[in-house]
């Protein structure tokens, strides 16, 4: 088998791959899904020994982060082999073995490899060998591999994790206690607005881990982790808390606490609060405003039913989300005054209706969230999050875009630290075309760096043209999330969509064993694998037949492949769904075959005149007399072959078209309305003249331009030349 590509030699870290050249033929189609998976790897592609490639070898080695040996009779018995084995562990390089087949170790190999980690590739499932594989390389340092870059967030200055309490209790069933412990402490430390906090769900991810704490901190993005343990015997209760320095390990405090279940809320409140006095005064911040009182109720019974639907909402399959609702429902019927059951279950409705889960139509979920909220509200009327879902009902089911946006804004002044309520209002916002979605989704995504808050500022990165960004977001979630359907499905279309099927495929597949039976998104996928693989005939069949189940049952609109003629034939199902991802076709000129009547009571239904108004309102400011006056005067001349060069199409979050109007460069952006000439201030830099926007274009090397991006206060967003 000739060499599948190239050994690395850039500058980003890569593995040294040792092998014995007897089996190249087993181990280069290992080398070529890991290159194609984005591994960079340093491998001896056939150079006969001597001085050279001994120099050659010993560097690579030292250079290399990571050290993978696959182990098999023959490469144990090659000098050559050991010999470098030897030379990485002098090194002290991390060192996986992979066995082949089952191989015995010579003595010296056993001693040196004794305790490094090995996987039996032999005995394991292919997909699930991959996997791991994947995952210890991008576990560790290697992980950079994607875009050349870390695939962590940056760590904030001052910031903690709450790592969920460990049951200490001999009862599994006490597991819900202490993870209650640990939310309520949690939700304290959120609700000071003192120092940054990471959501539940990135947190969570390391329940029961033996992880490094310096390895936590780095992946989660924080300075410090509080972590403890909750003893539960009979009515006695013991909670011990400890914060420590993640990036030096110090302990910083720890304390214990005593109690009972007759005045567990008090202790929770008492731990909570005593844990936040102790982290401002390590952590040298200034005294928090008081705690708002928050309405709970009094039911113990009823606070444990609710943690195990918050536990099953965040696994986000179909199934899990509606048994969650059945526990929040009991938790309701329990104890009607206490209000975060009636919230949780509006949440919990609002993902059932998403597009990636579809097992509710919008307006469907839209009454469900009415009741619930409306009844929370009674209880607690200044509560955030049943505050954000009443704005966010007002602006997506009854269309008053500003006042809606608005009250979800107060929402999250009053809990800015929510990565839920964050992470909606980015797709909201994303979905009605507003320019400051990705703020808020970034947010999100620092607060809770491993959940679908990374999925859904990974599809905003990569639907603005920030590819390289969105595929480093991604990878921690292959390895940390596999056991989550909405991961594994996003993960799963994102790399389907570059073409990339087997990574793809594996994704969607585990996606697939948490249903019963095929959904309409799995369905979806098939459509797409069949078009970018060339089997039109597979891609019309699955097409029709999703379009024949749209009119039965909720397909999801915005990934599914239909023609403007296809939306058309089941437009009323689609306005009775109330479907708020049909505004992102008004944002465009009418397609056919749409009449005019059903366009303009499409924009009327959605209320376009006030959403453009929002939207233009927050994306573009008009240029003054004096601006404009000043950008003339820093005008530089450019030739017509330039302007003709740049003259086009290109497409990003909307379409730019560029063209020559009496020897100017002029701009439509139909979308916003936006037109007017653009001046040429410096080397491929031009200003709309109207309006307080740049533009820089991205030239080959023939002149032929490759795109633009559009500059507009702290917005950037990427555009691609298309004709």
């Amino acid at each position: 088998m000739e060499k599948p590509f190239d050994a690395y030699k850039g500058d980003l870290p890569f593995i040294f791959v040792c092998y014995s050249h007897a089996e190249k033929d087993v181990v280069y189609p290992e080398l070529a899904w890991l290159n194609e998976a984005g591994v960079k790897i340093w491998y001896d592609e056939g150079i006969r020994p001597g001085h050279e490639w001994t120099e050659e070898l010993a560097l690579s080695i030292e250079n290399a982060s990571h050290f993978l040996f696959f182990a098999s009779p023959k490469s144990v018995d090659s000098k050559y082999c050991r010999d470098e084995v030897y030379f990485a562990i002098e090194n002290e390089k991390p060192i996986l073995t992979v066995h082949l087949e089952p191989t015995e170790l010579t003595r010296g190999l056993k001693l040196s490899l004794g305790k490094t980690q090995a996987m039996m590739k032999y005995d394991m499932d292919e997909s699930v060998y991959r996997d791991r594989l994947l995952g210890y390389l991008s576990q560790s340092e290697i992980s950079e591999r994607i875009a050349g870059v870390a695939s962590t967030p940056p760590i904030e200055q001052n910031s903690i994790a709450v790592l969920p309490f460990a049951n200490l209790s001999s009862d599994p069933e006490n597991e819900y206690f202490s993870d209650g412990v640990t939310e309520e402490i949690m939700a304290v430390l959120v609700r000071t607005k003192s120092v940054p906090v990471i959501a539940r769900t990135s947190s969570f991810q390391f329940k029961d881990t033996k992880e490094d704490i310096v390895d936590i901190g780095k992946k989660l993005g924080v300075t410090h982790i509080l972590e403890g343990s909750v003893r539960r015997a009979g009515n006695a209760v013991r909670i011990n808390a400890q914060l420590v320095d993640s990036r030096t390990r110090m302990d910083l405090w720890s304390d214990r606490y005593d109690g009972t279940l007759d005045d567990i809320f008090a202790l929770q409140d008492s731990v909570a609060a005593a844990v936040v006095d102790n982290v401002q005064k390590h952590l040298e911040l200034d005294s928090s405003p008081a705690v708002t009182e928050k309405a709970r109720g009094t039911s113990v019974e009823a606070y444990d039913l609710f943690l195990r639907a918050e536990s099953l909402k965040q696994e986000y399959t179909p199934e899990t989300i509606e048994e969650a609702l059945v526990y929040y429902e009991q938790s309701q019927a329990l104890d009607p005054a206490f209000p975060d059951a009636f919230i949780g279950a509006a949440f919990a409705h609002y993902w059932q209706q998403v597009t990636i889960i579809a097992a509710e139509t919008p307006k469907e979920a839209f009454g469900h969230m009415r009741s619930a909220i409306e009844h929370a509200l009674t209880i607690e009327p200044e509560n955030p999050r049943a505050l954000f879902i009443e704005g966010y009902l007002v602006a997506a089911q009854q269309k008053r875009w500003k006042q809606g946006f608005a009250m979800m804004e107060r929402a999250l002044e009053m809990s800015p630290q929510d990565s839920e309520m964050l992470t909606i209002m980015g797709m909201i916002l994303d979905s009605t075309r507003q320019p400051n979605s990705g703020e808020y989704l970034e947010r999100a995504y620092r607060l809770d760096p491993l959940s679908i808050a990374a999925i859904y500022y990974a599809i905003h990165l990569f639907t603005h043209a920030r590819q390289p960004d969105a595929e480093k977001i991604l990878l921690p979630l292959l390895v940390n999330n596999q056991n989550n359907y909405f991961v594994s499905l996003w993960v799963g279309f994102t790399f389907l969509l570059q073409d990339k099927f087997d990574i793809a495929d594996r994704h969607l597949e585990n996606s697939r064993e948490f249903l019963r039976e095929e959904n309409n998104p799995l369905r979806i996928a098939a459509f797409w694998r069949a078009r970018l693989e060339g089997d039109e005939q597979a891609a019309a069949r699955i097409g029709q037949d999703l379009l024949e189940r749209a009119r039965k049952e909720r397909v999801p609109f915005i990934l599914a492949p239909w023609s403007p003629a296809d939306i058309v034939e089941i437009f009323d199902l689609l306005c009775e769904w109330d479907d708020i991802v049909l505004v992102g076709q008004l944002f465009q000129e009418r397609p056919e075959p749409f009449t005019h009547e059903q366009w303009e009571s499409l924009r009327e239904r959605m209320n376009m005149a006030e959403l453009l108004d929002t939207t233009v309102g927050g994306m573009f400011r008009v240029r003054d007399d004096d601006e404009k006056a000043e950008l003339l005067q820093k005008q530089i001349e450019v030739t017509r072959d330039t302007l003709e060069a740049i003259t086009g199409t290109y497409r990003g979050a909307y379409d730019l078209v560029f063209s020559i109007r009496d020897e100017t460069l002029w701009l439509k952006c139909s979308i916003y309305g936006m037109e007017g000439p653009l001046v040429a201030t410096e080397d491929n830099h031009y200003e709309l003249v109207v309006e307080a926007i740049g533009f820089e274009f991205d030239f080959d090397d023939h002149n032929v331009p490759l795109g633009c991006r559009l500059f507009q206060g702290t917005v950037t967003r990427e555009f691609t030349r298309v004709e």
